[in-house]
């Protein structure tokens, strides 16, 4: 789905033409988002399950420690955590030279457990700061020097979150469009925006900002023949940050799509739900 006008409407299918972008279909930015539907999780993420599955599964990755001190390091922060702020189930383990700080362990990243204590874990405060807003769900078979990459949108993984799409790459690059999208979030990086990349088979995402529900503000509209209707429009922080990204930018060009009205406009930017579950693998 996307957001038009700060309503919801249909995501974006493109194809160059013209020096342009004129749509000729529209699909969702995900289109597996609906596979989540058809598969029902159960949370067995109990205690004893949890502990079951050895270097299956997955866990939350809070920080990595290189150097002679780093398992002493490690430990430090595991005893901090557990006594500032109560919080269970936080071991280290060493991986290609690091002391790497995990919490819990979970059968799948969709399971409630594991997006609950995610959510969680990037809100607890270590002095006057969010010690771990980066952190993230990883497979435990990979190890997280692997697994993890910060720009990466898939390490977000929390339901209920939402990001601003600012730019696509597809195949009509040629083959390397993943890494053309890469090295725009990073640019985005270098100049202080918190920017992610999402890969798709045939497309890569650029992204910018995390927002939840409360950046959503519900709106009584007058609708047709007169009768309200509620619509959703974006809050300040998302229309501060659109002030900055106004477009959606395919392959590096503005794209221009006609809508409902036959009248062709330049796409804005536009919100897009944070990947999570199977979707986030």
């Amino acid at each position: 789905m996307r957001w038009c006008n700060g309503l919801w409407a249909i995501g974006l299918a493109c194809v160059l033409l013209a020096g342009c972008y004129e749509e000729i279909s529209r699909t969702e930015p995900w289109p597996d988002l609906q596979k989540l539907a058809d598969k029902p999780k159960q949370d067995t993420s109990s205690p004893e399950e949890q502990f079951r599955f050895g270097d299956e599964g997955y866990a939350i990755v809070l920080k990595r420690y290189d150097g002679p001190r780093r398992q002493r390091e490690a430990e430090a922060l595991v005893r901090r955590l557990a006594t500032e702020l109560s919080v269970p189930d936080v071991w280290v383990r060493e991986e290609s030279g690091k002391a790497v700080v995990y919490r819990g362990r979970y059968p799948d990243a969709g399971v409630a457990t594991a997006q609950n204590d995610l959510r969680q874990t990037q809100m607890l405060m270590l002095g006057d700061k969010r010690a771990f807003e980066d952190a993230a769900l990883v497979p435990l078979s990979l190890g997280s020097a692997v697994a993890y990459n910060p720009m990466d949108l898939k390490r977000v993984g929390v339901q209920g979150y939402y990001t601003l799409q600012v730019a696509f790459f597809d195949e009509n690059t040629g083959p390397g469009f993943r890494g053309l999208a890469e090295n725009y979030a990073r640019e985005l990086i270098q100049k202080g925006e918190k920017a992610f990349y999402y890969h798709g088979p045939k497309m890569s995402l650029v992204t910018v900002g995390l927002f939840d529900e409360s950046d959503l503000l519900q709106v009584q509209q007058e609708g047709p023949g007169g009768v309200p209707i509620i619509a959703q429009m974006y809050g300040p922080r998302v229309k501060e940050l659109q002030q900055k990204f106004s477009h959606n930018l395919g392959n590096g060009m503005t794209v221009v799509e006609k809508g409902p009205d036959g009248v062709s406009r330049v796409q804005e930017s536009f919100l897009v739900p944070v990947p999570t579950g199977e979707l986030a693998k």
